[in-house]
């Protein structure tokens, strides 16, 4: 009773330790943030993943679905993955941050800090269950959540890699069985971390998830429960994989019907870590080459910052105990070991940029760390001191002035390099003194330091200028001076948005984006706007084939001119699309003449930069008269090339058709709309007695899983120009015809969804109604008093 009892009140202390690892990490972020809040919302953050935000909480807000951004936009928003649609979490904390209708700077980091609160609070317990001081399990919440890649990255630039790695700590933390080998109901709570870490959308986590599994079943095979502990991993991966299915299926459907399935390319030999940046564990000002976007690249080693007090503990540790510390920390080791070298070398596939693998690489050696000096700080004293390398401090001492040399030996130190370097030493220096007087100073000032030397890099090194930062401002939220009724198409090139990339190898510096007045990315999303243009991971594959459409929602040169020359007529694609909204950079003004011809005309608007036209609004539904299918869909996109002016785009293949080849005919129907929905469109039709059908065209992307129905009557949806969804509708029809935007693979996703919880309910349920049960789960959490020692 009186075990329980203890085990119950050290229970609360961590969880009171966890908050405290929290509050700190927030207020740390926040004094970062208050420092250059320019730099914590960068590149995707501002073109894809804070839009997608918006629009998600805008949809819940307004009772509908998430799944489409509008109905002409050409990302879809549920199946990007990335937005995290299906994350309960992420859909919580958008609606919360949202509701208080902050500017954009203010939302992203807000995201940011509600995540690294969770980051820290998850590194802290899974420390203490590790069996870790509180003192140290502070530190590796403090290294896990403000480490450089955590900060340069995660938290400012890719927001899904922070939303899906907030919640590694905690599956780790519930997945571990204690050392002890008790098994206590607990893999239904692993498995919901899994379901938040994959749902919120970032594949590295996944793995890296999946990295730990196969770390602890190794660890465990050869103990008296490994196969409960097997058993019960394995429940917990179907049941995250199964709450997660919305997502994952969603995601496949999308991904096959893309122009990335169709034309996959080279994968992108970048962003590794060079074996040289390693230095930058103790230094992270050490300079070196990375292959970046744009090349080779002269730059610092930003994103091993933090690194400087594991590595620390990890000398001290072997200055105490020699190889046994190595041998008591072996799984440890080896978990350092692998994600390090898989940060260096070159990965695969939509896996090429490796150096994603830093985050699980922080976390591991941040434990690592904190064993190490929790073993020094623990061994014996040698004639009451001390051996000089077990003191924490001395060990890094000499890594930083190695690598201050290295950078001065290759004549690329900076003062900027040779104020951290001096300052660290210091700092080295004084927490060495502080441990030689008292072997506990080490450990109780080891928080403090990590703080300390994180500071130290802030002030020392210049923020990221890796990827470019757009200047957008509060504005961006408002509508004006457009106007929200309209549909537009914002006509840019990657050279109106991105700045003009220097030759490599260039040191780094801050890059700066152009172009927000054109709305680019996902950025109308934020003030509600309706456009064509959208930021896909995937890319529409026939968008992509008939007008050029790239990554960023911008077009190349050669669409550029096609959409300009033969697509802004009443007979153009835009017109197909309801698009009567258009907005030019200056360098296209000699299209200005063309457009004037087509019914377009300047607005009032005073838009700097660009050049704004509008033209009376277009049918968002209408009837066609033909339509010619051909054998092949690269056809299309050549047809639609070469056709007369005036000819409308009424195109198809057999892949996108159930009609056969050749010119078919069709009678007008009236049409009339009666509702346009995020993702569905309702009219009313009336077709004219005959034998002839109806073809009804929607102002509407197709995306696979577009379904049609007229009074319960499922009907064909076709598609035109590889790009509009058109309805079939049988001769003598009428009533209320619905196309709507629903996935098949998503309902079996739901359906999976479904049963996954059902069968935790009962196993639940099951699990309470035994008395004192053994239910072959992942292990509850154990305070460190419970742990042995090593």
């Amino acid at each position: 009773m009186l075990h329980s009892r203890r085990v119950t009140s050290s229970r609360h202390a961590d969880a009171r330790g966890a908050l405290l690892a929290a509050a700190v990490v927030l207020l740390l972020f926040a004094s970062r943030y208050a420092a250059r809040p320019e730099d914590f919302w960068r590149n995707d953050f501002q073109l894809l993943h804070l839009p997608a935000s918006r629009d998600v909480a805008r949809a819940w807000s307004h009772g509908e679905a998430p799944l489409l951004i509008s109905p002409a936009s050409a990302a879809p928003l549920a199946a990007e993955f990335q937005s995290g649609v299906f994350s309960l979490f992420v859909t919580a904390c958008n609606l919360a941050v949202w509701a208080f209708h902050p500017g954009p700077v203010a939302a992203a980091a807000l995201l940011s800090g509600i995540h690294l609160a969770v980051l820290a609070a998850g590194a802290f317990r899974l420390a203490r269950r590790r069996g870790l001081l509180v003192p140290l399990a502070l530190m590796v919440a403090m290294v896990t959540s403000l480490n450089g890649y955590m900060l340069i990255w995660a938290a400012t630039d890719w927001y899904p890699a922070l939303t899906s790695f907030a919640w590694l700590p905690w599956f780790w933390w519930s997945a571990e069985p204690a050392a002890g080998g008790r098994l206590v109901p607990g893999w239904i709570v692993t498995g919901g971390f899994l379901y938040l870490l994959i749902s919120a959308g970032w594949p590295y986590a996944v793995l890296a998830a999946g990295v730990l599994t196969v770390s602890i079943l190794a660890r465990f095979h050869a103990g008296p429960e490994s196969k409960a502990i097997l058993i019960s991993l394995a429940k917990a991966w179907a049941l995250g994989l199964a709450l997660a299915a919305p997502a994952l299926l969603m995601l496949v459907e999308w991904y096959l019907a893309s122009n990335r399935f169709a034309a996959p390319g080279h994968a992108w030999w970048a962003w590794t870590v060079p074996p040289a940046a390693w230095l930058g564990l103790g230094l992270p000002s050490f300079h070196s080459i990375w292959i970046t976007y744009e090349g080779p690249l002269l730059r610092s080693a930003m994103e091993m910052e933090g690194a400087l007090v594991p590595l620390a503990g990890v000398l001290a540790g072997l200055g105490a105990t020699g190889l046994r510390f190595l041998r008591s920390c072996r799984w440890e080791v080896v978990l350092v070991g692998l994600t390090g070298a898989l940060a260096t070398l070159n990965g695969f596939g939509p896996f090429s940029w490796s150096f994603r693998w830093l985050p699980l690489f922080h976390l591991a050696f941040a434990l690592l760390g904190g064993l190490g000096l929790q073993a020094a700080t623990a061994g014996s004293r040698r004639r009451g001191t001390y051996r000089l390398f077990a003191l924490p401090g001395v060990g890094a001492a000499f890594f930083v002035a190695a690598a201050w040399l290295a950078d001065i030996a290759d004549r690329r130190a900076t003062v900027h390099g040779f104020a951290l370097a001096g300052a660290s030493l210091l700092l080295l220096g004084g927490w060495a003194a502080a441990g030689w007087r008292r072997r506990s100073a080490s450990v109780l000032a080891a928080p403090w330091v990590v703080a300390t030397s994180l500071a130290l890099s802030w002030l020392t090194i210049p923020f990221a200028g890796t990827v470019p930062r757009w200047r957008f401002g509060k504005e961006t939220l408002d509508a004006t001076p457009l106007d929200p009724a309209r549909r537009y198409v914002s006509l840019y090139s990657g050279r109106d948005a991105m700045p003009p990339l220097p030759l490599p190898p260039v040191a780094a510096g801050t890059l700066d984006g152009r172009g927000e007045a054109l709305r680019i990315g996902n950025t109308p999303q934020l003030a509600g706007l309706d456009f064509l243009n959208g930021y896909s991971a995937f890319v529409h594959r026939g968008l992509h084939d008939v007008t050029g459409l790239e990554l960023m929602g911008c077009f190349d040169e050669p669409g550029l001119e096609r959409i300009l020359a033969a697509e802004t007529g009443t007979e153009g694609l835009l017109a197909y699309a309801a698009v009567d909204g258009l907005l030019l950079p200056h360098r296209l003004a000699s299209a200005v003449p063309g457009l004037l011809q087509h019914g377009w005309r300047p607005t009032a608007a005073n838009i700097s930069d660009v050049i704004d036209l509008e033209r009376p609004p277009q049918p968002r539904v209408r009837s066609l008269r033909s339509l010619e299918v051909v054998a092949d869909g690269r056809e299309v996109s050549r047809r639609l090339a070469v056709r007369p002016r005036g000819m409308p785009p009424a195109i198809s293949s057999t892949a996108e058709s159930s009609l056969s080849v050749g010119v078919h005919d069709f009678v007008a129907a009236r049409v009339t709309l009666i509702e346009e929905g995020r993702n569905s469109t309702t009219v009313r039709v009336a077709v004219p007695r005959g034998d002839a059908e109806a073809l009804v065209l929607f102002a509407r992307i197709w995306f696979p899983g577009m379904r049609a129905s007229l009074a319960g009557r499922e009907l064909p949806v076709e598609r035109i120009a590889s790009v509009f969804p058109a309805v079939r509708v049988p001769p003598d029809a009428s009533g209320r015809l619905e196309l709507i935007y629903r996935p098949r693979l998503l309902q079996v996703g739901l359906a999976i969804a479904a049963l996954g919880l059902i069968s935790a309910a009962i196993a639940a349920v099951r699990a309470a109604a035994t008395p004192h049960g053994r239910c072959g789960s992942a292990a509850s959490p154990t305070s460190p008093a419970d742990i042995p020692s090593r």
